[in-house]
Formats: structure tokens, sequence, C-alpha cells
């Protein structure tokens, strides 16, 4: 008979658990709390059924017990990522039921893993197989080699609270440790097992969640079992009726399982115990102090120090220092460089370090062999982060044959801040082909920086459900949250844009000079930009409230993290790409941010300390990384000539072939000839002034003088020197020539 249960009521989620477990089924979730009783729901990503199990010697285990939707290795890898980071779990748990293996276990069996073994892409049957396995943690397996001894401590589980669906050969439920098999499919028949088991011979139940479960939960340290009801053997004919026996089957015997107290509980962490080195700063700007990376793509070695506030400079606007030393304004970063000097490589290396364990592997798994992080030649790869608060934690990769894989991420002194990045095939409004990115997903949050098929959130659908939320609770939090965010689009962000109606069917923009279109029919530039600081705000909007932020109309003030942006100036016009950077610090001033760019008009809106050049030595082949500030009043053509991008000159070729050989005339003391005459009359005519005045003249010979080749040739120190070397010049004092004397008059004869 089932037992009855009242309505939990819904508490505040706890700090810590001391066991997590995962069902997917609503039945496996039903079986585990009958036998597991829950006192109360904690709200945080997901809904948590909290238990309490007594285990004797006044102490417990506190519970929490979670049901993913899907099924499959990804939907049950983020529920268990939900669960390791929200509450911490001494153990992790997949409890429900499974394919058996016909000879190995009977109708009503339980498997424990001992070993968690992953066949996926592939049936066996005639073409390649991919498969994996490993043994579960030793804290673990030394409880599961012992379960032959604990049968007595843990008589009785097999009463279960519903009847056995038919007479079979055992009458109560037994216990089998084994290996339990994971695919990304459904497997029916008994050819597919029969080959597997040419690679382990141990498997004896089948199912489709818990290799995700297992390597993220091994990736933390943290023991992971998984506890399985055989409910069908794999090939014969499935009797429903075996389900709901096989899910308390794995339910009851979880409880005795934990009962045997296969470890000890945890102990609440003393109110005194400082937790400001673990936990993520909510309340201030993250900033950058120190990137180093050794053996990442192209950079053997390198190392970027990034200002952070010392002295008279502040990232950001000046202002009062945080209380506890930080800024209260974000840090922008601005890289730039030529193609092919490592800028997006630096972008990436950010996001896998400021990632978790879980998103990094996905990463490495997008870029694949083709474009792997490692050094070609390297084994190994170290990205290592410094913040004002302390470091994070350090990321190493190892090569491999298909492509890099993450071998350690080591602790830190503080967790990771929000991020997001966007690479420069990000989307637009339009976001993801099927509409429908995760915008919890930490994943997909840095995903368009790796992948150029990774999607932004569905702009129109979002802003939609805001609208829906904030009709639904007029005057609220809610509503003032997202009448600021359409003012954020409308009077800050677009040029141009007026008003922006969010409608039942589509989103629409106003202006004087558009009139009124949807959104989606905008100019590349607006779609583009708009998309991905909607993504921004819907990303952080989701993560504030996991964390109990009140979202209102003051939200921007209240966005702290780091974005990153690859080609921040995406198909913008030059009057809106010199502008983009003011505009989005002054929408999001707490915001670090680390870009690149291409445009000189664009770099015109850094602050000292702001900008970075990455130049390749010529000789060495070696990147180096400076720090250059733009002096005030240094216009996009001085950007674009000077250290910054080091152009010879933005005129055309043949003007500058007319220039040149102005200059081999002058060489050749030939500046009076009709030749010359004429191509200044040229030059003149294209450059509206040329050679007009007789500095402009000196300064033009002492050019000639000086220079022996091409100026279109001359790098940028070359250019240096020459520019000092005619200044010398033309502060010399010009010479002088000594007078003849008077010819002598000739004596008058006699």
């Amino acid at each position: 008979m089932a037992a009855v249960h009242r309505e939990p009521s819904r508490i505040a989620a706890p700090r810590r658990v001391d066991v997590g477990i995962i069902t997917i089924l609503e039945i496996e979730l039903e079986a585990v709390l009958a036998y597991l009783p829950s006192y109360g729901i904690a709200r945080g990503r997901r809904l948590y059924n909290l238990c309490r199990l007594e285990i004797g010697d006044g102490d417990s285990y506190e519970i929490a017990v979670v049901r993913s939707l899907e099924y499959g290795v990804i939907a049950a890898l983020d529920l268990a990522r939900d669960v390791l980071e929200e509450l911490s779990p001494s153990w992790l748990l997949v409890v429900g039921i499974a394919g058996g293996v016909a000879g190995k276990v009977d109708l009503g069996d339980v498997v424990v893993s001992s070993r968690i073994s992953e066949f996926t892409g592939s049936t066996g049957l005639g073409d390649r197989l991919e498969m994996s396995s490993s043994p579960i943690a030793r804290e673990a397996a030394n409880v599961v080699a012992n379960l032959p001894a604990l049968r007595q401590v843990m008589s009785g589980w097999g009463g279960l609270q519903v009847d056995r669906p038919k007479e079979t050969k055992a009458t109560e439920p037994r216990v089998t440790a084994g290996t339990i098999a994971t695919s990304d499919r459904l497997v029916h028949d008994d050819r597919i097992v029969f080959t597997w088991q040419q690679h382990d011979q141990h498997i004896k139940a089948i199912e489709m969640e818990s290799a995700g479960v297992y390597r993220l939960a091994s990736m933390r340290d943290v023991p992971f079992v998984a506890i399985r009801g055989i409910a069908d053997i794999v090939g014969q004919p499935r009797e429903i009726e075996w389900t709901r026996y096989a899910s308390h089957a794995a339910g009851s015997f979880t409880a005795a399982f934990l009962r045997t107290r296969p470890f000890a509980p945890h102990r609440p962490v003393s109110r005194d115990m400082p937790l400001a080195r673990v936990v993520a700063r909510d309340h201030a700007p993250f900033c950058l102090q120190k990137l180093n990376l050794t053996n990442v793509r192209g950079f053997e070695s390198l190392e970027i120090a990034f200002p952070t506030g010392e002295g008279d400079y502040r990232p950001g606007v000046a202002g009062p220092p945080h209380p506890d030393g930080l800024s209260d304004v974000g840090q922008w970063t601005m890289l730039i460089g030529a193609n092919g000097v490592g800028k997006t490589s630096i972008l990436r290396a950010l996001a896998l370090a400021l990632s978790t364990e879980e998103v990094i592997q996905a990463l490495l798994g997008r870029l694949g062999s083709g474009a792997p992080m490692v050094r070609i030649g390297a084994a190994q790869a170290i990205i290592r982060i410094t913040s004002l608060g302390g470091a994070l934690p350090r990321v190493e990769l190892r090569a491999g044959e298909t492509g890099d894989r993450l071998s350690e991420h080591g602790s830190g002194d503080v967790a990771p801040p929000f991020v997001v990045a966007y690479g420069c095939r990000r989307g637009s409004v339009l976001g993801g082909p099927s509409r429908d990115v995760n915008v919890e997903s930490a994943l997909s949050a840095v995903e368009t920086l790796f992948d150029d098929h990774a999607g932004l959130v569905h702009a129109e659908t979002w802003l939609k459900e805001r609208k829906l939320a904030a009709t639904m609770n007029p005057g609220s939090a809610e509503d003032a949250f997202f009448q600021a965010v359409v003012q954020t689009l409308a009077d800050d962000l677009l040029p141009g844009v007026r008003e922006i109606h969010v409608g039942d069917r589509a989103v629409e923009v106003a202006g004087p000079e558009i009139g009124r279109i949807p959104l989606s029919a905008m100019s590349d530039g607006y779609v583009t930009t708009a998309g991905w600081v909607i993504d921004l705000i819907a990303r952080w909007s989701e993560d504030a409230r996991r964390r109990g932020v009140t979202l209102d109309a003051s939200f921007r003030e209240k966005m702290t993290g780091i974005a990153i942006v690859d080609e921040i100036d995406l198909h913008l016009h030059p009057r809106w790409g010199r502008d983009v950077v003011k505009t989005i610090r002054q929408l999001f001033p707490r915001m670090s941010f680390v870009v690149t760019t291409h445009n000189p008009l664009t770099l015109l809106g850094a602050r000292p300390g702001e900008v970075f050049v990455l130049h390749r030595d010529e000789q060495s082949g070696r990147i180096e990384v400076r720090q250059r500030d733009l002096p005030p009043g240094l216009g996009a053509e001085g950007v674009l000539t000077g250290d910054w991008f080091g152009l010879s000159s933005t005129l055309d070729d043949n003007t500058l072939q007319l220039l040149e050989r102005h200059r081999q005339l002058l060489r050749a003391g030939a500046a009076d000839t009709s030749e010359a005459k004429d191509l200044e009359r040229k030059l003149t005519a294209r450059l509206g002034s040329y050679a007009a005045t007789s500095i402009e003249r000196m300064a033009q010979s002492a050019a000639a003088q000086v220079m022996d080749e091409d100026a279109a040739k001359l790098s940028t120190e070359d250019r240096k020197a020459a520019r000092a070397k005619i200044a010398e010049l033309l502060r010399k004092p010009p010479r002088t020539r000594r007078a003849r004397p008077a010819p002598r008059k000739k004596r008058a004869a006699r």
C-alpha cells in the first residue's frame, strides 16, 4: 500500500546536502520519495525535494531528489551540473529503471554500478563501435564491493510498497553489482548487447543517463553510484507492469543502502569560517589582473597584465573605490592586431578559463582536432587567470588525436563570474535556427565564440515572454524590468529607434527616419548588435533570478560579470562604430568587457590603459602584446598610421606613386624642373594643398634627404626613426653663403 505524503512546504535551498539523487521518469521520482519522504521543496535552478534520513548515532543525511523531464546523457548531465553547483552533494546517485541482460539478472532485480561503460554513435552491428569504460570512484567502489557483507544490515528492503506483478523464481528482488552500460539510444536488440559484451562481459543493465552524470561527478571528485531496477530484459517482450515494481525496488534499496552509512554525513560549516574566497562576488565588478598562456595556439608563452586601478587609473571612469578595494565600474580591454596574430585565441582562452569543467569539455569538443587550443607540437597547454579577488581555477589541456581534452581544472581563490562570449559569426536577434537556445545554459552562453553554427537567444520570443510576465503583474518589479529593457533598446542602444512595440505576433521598432518596421527587418548592424545585447541581458537576468537578485528598473546598475565580444563593431556604419564602445559602457557601467576590433573609429572610444596591440616580430615570429594608449586629439588617420594598425599611409596607390616620384626628383636636386612642378599641381588638386609654403617645401626636401626608399614600404619603427631625422634636419639653421669680395677696379692707364 502506497504511503500518504503531506504537501511539502517550500523552503530556501540548503547550502549543501549529503546526497543528490537524480531520477528521470515520474514513476521513478514517486518511488524514491515513497521510501525517502520529503519534508520540503527548495527552489533553485530546479525544484529539489528535500529529504532527511536517520542513519543512527543521532546523525542523518540531508538528501535532495530531483527529476529531469528529458531522457539521455545531455539532459542528465545538465541536471547533474545544477545539483553539484547549487547543493554540493558529498555523493551523487542516479536511481531508476533499466533494461537487464538475459542470464545476468531477472525482472525486478536491482543492479548497483561497479563500472560505467558508454557506447555512442553506433550499434556495433557491422559498423564502428565507440566505447569507453571506467570504474566508479574508490570511495564508492569500496562500499559496493562490501554489499554481500551488508545483507543482514539491509534485510527487509525487499518488502516493497507495491505487489510483485507475477510469480517468478524469486519472490523478492535481489541486488547485484556489475557494469551499467549507457547508450545514446534505446536498445531492444539482444545482438547489440552480445556485441557489447565482447568489450565488457560484466554488463548487467543498460540505460541512457548514467555516463554523463558519472563523467561530471568524476571531474568534481564526487563519488557516483547508479542504482537501477530491472524493468525488462533486452530482446524479450516488455511487460509494462514491471516498470512500477522495478522503480520501487530501486527506491527501497537506495534508502537501505544509505542507512548503512557509506560515508560520514556533512557537518555544517562554522559561521565564523570565511566564505568570501570561494563564493563569487555579486556586488562588485569583475576585473582581470593577469592572463598567462603557455602553449596556447600561436603563443608559446604570453602574459598580459591588465591595469587594475592602481595609482591614478581605474578601469572605466575614475571613481571612488569599492569598500573591498575593487573598482566600482567595469573594466574594458580592447585587443587589436593583424589577422592571424591570436586575438580570437586569447578570447577563447579567457572563455575556457572562466567556464565550468563540463562547459570546457563541450567547447573543446566543438573545436575538435581541426582547431585545437594546444599549440602544435606541444603535449599540453595551461591557462591561468588572476583577478583582483584572487586566482581563478587553473586550466590544463592535453592534446589528443581527436582533439584536446581537459586534464586539470584546479582550485582557485574565487569562483568564476557570470560570463558570456560572442564570436564574429554570432548571429542576430533572429537567434538560432530552432529558436530554442537555452537561456539557462552556461554552454550556449559562450558557444558562439567556438561554434559557427551556435545561435543567440531568440530575441523576439524572450521579449514576448518578459512582456507577458509584466502584463500579469502590472506595477511590479517585473513590469519595471520589462519597461527598462525596452528603454535600453529604443532610447539608448539603437540609433534612430524611438519606440519598440512588443506584440503577440511580432516585435516592431519605430522612429522618424525608419517609420515602423519589424525588428527582424532592420539592417545587419542593428540586428547583430541588438542580438548580442539582448542575449547578454536575458542570460544575466536569468542568472540573477537564480541568485535571488530582484530585477527592476535599475537592473543595468546591478549587472556585473564579463562579456567577451569578437569584433564588437561587426556590420556597423562608421558613425555608430565610433560610438559603440561609449554606448555599451554607459548602458552597462559595472560589466567588464574584453573585445576586439579592426576599426580605428571604434578604437577612439577607448580610455587610458584599455588598448592592447598584438604584434608579430618579423625576425623571431614571436607574438608580443603591447599596451598603447591613444594620445588626445588623435584622429582615425593617426590611429591607422601609428602603432595601433601600422599602415604606411591611407592614400590610394596612384597618389603614393606620384608622391614617391616627387621625392625622387627632390633627392636628385631637380625640384625646379617642369616635371616636379607638374607633379606638385596634380598633388595639390588631389590633396587640397601640397608644397604650398616654404616650410612645407623645406620639410619635403628634408624628407627626401633622409628616406632612401619608398615610404609605403617602411615599418612603423622605420617611420618613427625617419620622422626624428627629418625633425633634426629642420632644427638646424640654414647654411649661409660667404659673400664674394667685390672685384677690384682696374686702374686707368696713364
